[in-house]
């Protein structure tokens, strides 16, 4: 037996049709299209685009102190230079 669900989500993310018209697609009966449209919709709904993308490291985390919260540190060093200046 087919997933009516799945082969609406299928077309709906795969080709890019909207949950009315890949609803339709499937469908037996106007009702049942209606009916896989709102479900389809919610699902779009309560899906998070991001949700298998890592997450990049917290500034926060890399602090160093009494650096100024600049974020990389500062190399201090005299210069030894005989000619240096006016």
């Amino acid at each position: 037996m087919i997933d009516k669900k799945q082969e609406v989500a299928f077309l709906a993310d795969e080709f890019k049709l909207s949950a009315r018209r890949a609803a339709a697609l499937i469908a037996g009966t106007p009702e049942e299209a209606g009916e896989l449209t709102m479900e389809q919709l919610e699902a779009e709904k309560n899906r998070d685009p991001y949700g298998d993308v890592p997450v990049p490291v917290s500034p926060e985390e890399h602090e160093i102190e009494g650096n100024g919260g600049l974020q990389k540190t500062v190399v201090r060093r005299e210069n030894k230079a005989s000619r240096t200046g006016p």
